[in-house]
């Protein structure tokens, strides 16, 4: 069962979206905005709102978070520029209000794809990976790369084309390390964090949705 809630605080009112799960304790997770709740079956909506409330203070530097892409401004590396800023017009050929056009999208898919490439590559020759990968981007929910074995293939989240250049290539050099490695034991992060000494506070970034 889901219902769809709001609440209020501090004076303003955020959108709750609350679901209904056979699970122990209640979680939450913020989304462009809004508020998702996972709780168990039969726990009073009072004690729910009562528990957003008392976590409130945390999560609202996330749920005030702008979306990495809207009509008015983009992400682009980290870097926030809007439709009337002058670096935008040197990036994009198309303005922001038409954002989810297929011209668009494609031109976005294109400098992420260019500069994925360009970064696998510097990465493959510190590795000491001899054959490139083929580099795809695609949309992506879950994850923000994946690392396919059998066709020597990464592929990237289109999103992650929003991010500052460090936590991109924290991602990059996570996905490499899997073709010495293709599990997450410490080996495996003693090697991604070999080649990346920084990975830890830029994977956090990641996770917590700060694009720089």
């Amino acid at each position: 069962m889901k219902d769809v809630k709001s609440i209020e605080f501090e004076g303003k009112t955020y959108p709750v979206v609350v679901a209904r799960k056979t699970m122990r304790r209640i979680t939450m997770r913020s989304d462009r905005g809004t508020l998702y709740v996972n709780a168990p079956y039969g726990v009073p909506a009072a004690f729910i709102h009562e528990t957003i409330i008392k976590h409130m203070k945390k999560l609202r530097s996330l749920l005030d978070k702008e979306a990495p892409l809207s009509p008015n401004h983009v992400y682009f590396l980290g870097q926030r520029c809007a439709n009337d800023d002058a670096y935008l017009g040197t990036i994009f050929k198309s303005r922001l209000d038409d954002y989810t056009s297929v011209p668009f999208q494609t031109e976005l898919r294109k400098k992420a794809l260019r500069y994925f490439t360009v970064r696998v590559r510097h990465y493959e020759k510190l590795l000491g990976i001899a054959k490139p990968y083929e580099v795809r981007v695609r949309q992506m929910k879950a994850r923000y790369g994946s690392n396919a074995k059998r066709t020597h293939t990464l592929t990237f989240a289109l999103m992650l084309i929003h991010y500052a250049p460090s936590i991109v290539d924290a991602v990059i050099v996570h996905e490499l390390a899997h073709y010495f490695e293709f599990n997450h034991s410490r080996k495996f992060y003693d090697m991604v964090r070999a080649f990346y000494p920084n990975y830890a506070t830029d994977h956090a970034k990641l996770k917590q949705g700060f694009y720089r």
